[in-house]
């Protein structure tokens, strides 16, 4: 028996909002995760505040922002969308990963996806603005809408999943919380706290309570631009920072011919340097997505961009040979570009110990095979301007050339130092030691015998010995000095020819004192053994130049 089959031509290609919101969960785990989500939501809303209040029975969290309501969840499309072309906050929050932010370049938020994270610890959670209470259940694909009385801003309730054997849990495949996750939780909030408002663009004051007693606050003063405060409640600590700030939007309109959908997407191409200025400087620096990733910079401050970060936010792009690892390898080229463009400023305004260790770990970061190769562009560029630039701190205090400082290979005394600067020689400052290596790739050299020679022929030319007397001041603060850098830098054997032709040089020179005073060469003089009867032989035999 034959059966006609009519086939379907067309239907729905649609997703599940239970699948969707579990593959999306499983790239935001983490309770960091979910702070940082929350407090980039509180900032895209212009919040001024934000205050985590951890209870016994689920967390609340609080912003001065306000968010927007067309005035009827029902009505698809959302009308803001006619008009504004920009859906509603409700609405956007009632459509998993809508993507609605990713048009709108102020936001720092881009996916549609970031409360999926707050599913790890609530089965529905609850949003109240705007004159009503929003209350999801992702079990049934439903949600609910009521009056509520919030005059001001907005709240999110995330009544804590205590139940391992809700329909919600099971259905998101989540474990339920308990009071251990509920501690860990209140650490994870605090921690991110004190590392992800530095290059936010509305926040000024963020809390962590718990059932309403204070734990941490951060405060935030920018007095412009470039410098910002930020203090911590109830310690009274307080971190100062300078930001570097440079506009990408030359460089990133380069990328536009090669890859056209960046134009499309508005990207942010504002960059800002993160340095802390206080006496606790930075020991390493991460790279910021507005808020903050778990990607070192290598160096001891943070670059905030709008990059383009993974799915879980925890790095960024630099793989893949698309337009995301395109624009965030051009972020990091212009950031290497606006931090060297000035070395004797940033050393002005960072000290010159903190300078010079940007320049050692931009170094080091050139040579490391765990850092994107973009990052060797820091080095690059500031290797070309630092040796054009007076960033060597000798031991008098002055600032030279890095090629016209000398480092000598042991610690020399004050004595030899005076000494060497007599003769035309600056030592690089001892603090500097640890940083040889680079200041050497900056053209700086080391303090070798034949360049001592050098130094002495220059500054005491070649003359008839026995002419010039000296007093003991002199002997005691220059000679002896300057002959105890001779020892100490002339080898034992002059093995090759030139150290030889340098010994003999030095024997031409006049810088040899006899025991009545006068200064004379090493090949008109004479030692006496033992050197206490120095002066009894120089009595005897007064022609003879006798060494003092």
């Amino acid at each position: 028996m034959e059966r006609n089959t009519q086939l379907a031509s067309s239907g729905s290609y649609s997703a599940s909002l239970l699948g969707t919101i579990r593959s999306h969960l499983e790239g935001l785990q983490g309770y960091d995760v979910m702070a940082l989500e929350l407090i980039q939501n509180a900032d895209d809303a212009k919040a001024n505040e934000l205050i985590f209040d951890i209870t016994d029975d689920g967390l609340f969290v609080s912003n001065s922002g306000v968010f927007t309501f067309c005035g009827d969840l029902g009505t698809r499309p959302c009308s803001s969308e006619q008009s504004k072309k920009y859906s509603c906050d409700y609405h956007r929050i009632t459509e998993v990963a809508s993507g609605g932010k990713l048009s709108r370049g102020e936001n720092i938020g881009r996916f549609g996806i970031g409360f999926v994270s707050t599913y790890q610890v609530t089965d529905h959670p609850e949003i109240r603005s705007s004159g009503i209470k929003l209350t999801l259940h992702p079990e049934s694909g439903q949600w609910f809408v009521e009056q509520h009385d919030q005059p001001n801003g907005t709240t999110f309730f995330l009544p804590w999943a205590n139940d391992p054997d809700t329909a919600a849990r099971r259905a998101l495949g989540v474990s339920h919380v308990n009071s251990s996750h509920i501690e860990q939780l209140t650490t994870d909030f605090q921690d991110v706290l004190r590392r992800s408002l530095l290059f936010l663009r509305h926040i000024r004051t963020a809390e962590v309570r718990r059932n309403g007693q204070l734990l941490l606050a951060c405060d935030l003063e920018r007095k412009d631009k470039s410098e910002l405060k930020i203090s911590y409640r109830p310690t009274g600590k307080v971190e100062r920072w300078h930001i570097l700030r440079v506009d990408a939007k030359v460089a990133a309109e380069r990328l536009y011919d090669k890859h056209p959908r960046l134009e499309v997407l508005g990207r942010d191409t504002q960059i800002s340097i993160g340095l802390r200025i206080d006496q606790e400087t930075l020991s390493d620096g991460h790279l910021y997505a507005f808020l903050p990733t778990e990607q070192p910079t290598g160096l001891p401050l943070h670059i905030n961009a709008d990059f383009f970060p993974e799915a879980d936010r925890k790095a960024v792009i630099f793989s893949g040979h698309q337009h995301q690892q395109a624009w965030n390898e051009m972020l990091i080229d212009v950031a290497a570009q606006e931090l060297s463009s000035d070395p004797e400023g940033l050393m002005d305004m960072l000290g010159y110990s903190q300078f010079w260790k940007i320049c050692n770990r931009s170094f080091e970061l050139s040579k490391s095979q765990y850092h994107p190769s973009c990052f060797s562009k820091f080095w690059e560029k500031l290797k070309a301007s630092g040796g054009q630039a007076r960033i060597a701190v000798t031991q008098d205090g002055s600032r030279l050339l890095p090629r016209n400082v000398l480092l000598p290979n042991d610690k020399l005394d004050e004595a030899q130092i005076r000494a060497l600067k007599e003769v035309g020689g600056l030592t690089a400052l001892e603090d500097l030691r640890p940083y040889r290596t680079v200041m050497g790739q900056f053209g700086a050299v080391i303090l070798t015998f034949d360049r001592l020679v050098n130094l002495i022929g220059k500054a005491l030319p070649a003359k008839s010995g026995g002419v010039t007397q000296v007093d003991n001041d002199e002997i005691k603060n220059f000679y002896r000095p300057l002959w105890g850098l001779v020892d100490d830098l002339l080898p034992e054997r002059a093995e090759t020819a030139s150290l030889n032709a340098y010994a003999q040089k030095l024997a031409g020179i006049p810088f040899a004192v006899t025991a009545d005073m006068y200064l004379v060469t090493m090949k008109q003089s004479y030692q006496v053994i033992p050197a206490s009867h120095a002066k009894k032989v120089a009595l005897l035999l007064p022609k003879m130049a006798i060494l003092s």
